[in-house]
């Protein structure tokens, strides 16, 4: 079985493949796809896949627009940090979805799906602008139960954004801080995670995101800037210019 995977997530890709390697060591990765640009280049060439597993976020877009413009010619298997519930048009269209980060066990349910598709290997009627729409209005609805994966020792952890109350950012690594106080690290920088955790957080310099409901309270501080006080216990200060003071106030207000 010939196996293409679209994943900009190293640590999740090779958990992927070990997964399959130990489910059925037959199974061949032939293509590893690492953006929308990088798939639309190999969907190009029309290849013979057998099954494609696919992340739904990468850097430069999701995949829903690369199946827009190249209907897949076999089964796909979404693999998402988004809660379950978010996922039922996955359902509707005969596909799959498994969960990260991935347990063995969720791979043999998918791989014995595709089995069903034997004989069948296009998916007929999918609208995948629908279905991404379907799913960004559904995640919407509670943007706050939407996952981050973060790391702690050789450990990959989902926390729910609810979860989160500031990230910071030190010799180029994020470090995600949680409201029961622990600590951990995340592959992604700090514009991405800007993104990704959404309007509930607000970006108050080069080194700090904070969750609007984190703060406890702010107050003035030197050179008209804005010092913010955190309701957990975190050692650093957390200062936003002069020049931010006006947008985080309203952003704050608004919340």
């Amino acid at each position: 079985m010939d196996i293409a995977i679209i994943e900009d997530e190293p640590l999740m890709l090779e958990a992927l493949e070990d997964a399959l390697q130990a489910l059925d060591n037959s199974m061949r990765v032939v293509a590893r796809l690492n953006s929308v640009k990088q798939a639309l280049n190999f969907f190009e060439k029309k290849p013979a896949v057998d099954l494609i597993f696919s992340d739904i976020k990468l850097g430069d877009g999701n995949s829903f627009n690369i199946f827009e413009v190249y209907k897949p010619s076999a089964p796909v298997v979404f693999c998402t940090a988004f809660d379950s519930y978010a996922l039922e048009a996955f359902k509707a269209n005969g596909l799959h979805y498994i969960l990260k980060p991935y347990e063995t066990e969720d791979i043999r349910v998918a791989l014995n799906k595709y089995k069903s598709f034997t004989g069948k290997r296009e998916i007929p009627g999918v609208d995948w602008k629908e279905m991404f729409e379907t799913l960004y209005r559904r995640v919407n609805k509670n943007p706050d139960q939407q996952r981050l994966l973060v790391h702690q020792g050789e450990q990959i952890i989902p926390l729910t954004v609810s979860d989160i109350a500031l990230v910071s950012s030190g010799q180029g690594i994020g470090y995600v801080h949680t409201f029961s106080e622990k600590r951990y690290q995340s592959d992604h920088t700090l514009d991405k995670l800007g993104k990704i955790l959404g309007a509930s957080f607000y970006r108050l310099n080069r080194q700090h995101l904070i969750n609007r409901t984190a703060i406890e309270k702010v107050s003035q501080y030197f050179a008209r800037k804005l010092k913010v006080q955190a309701n957990i216990n975190y050692p650093e200060a957390l200062i936003v210019s002069k020049a931010n003071a006006s947008s985080f106030l309203k952003w704050l207000e608004e919340g």
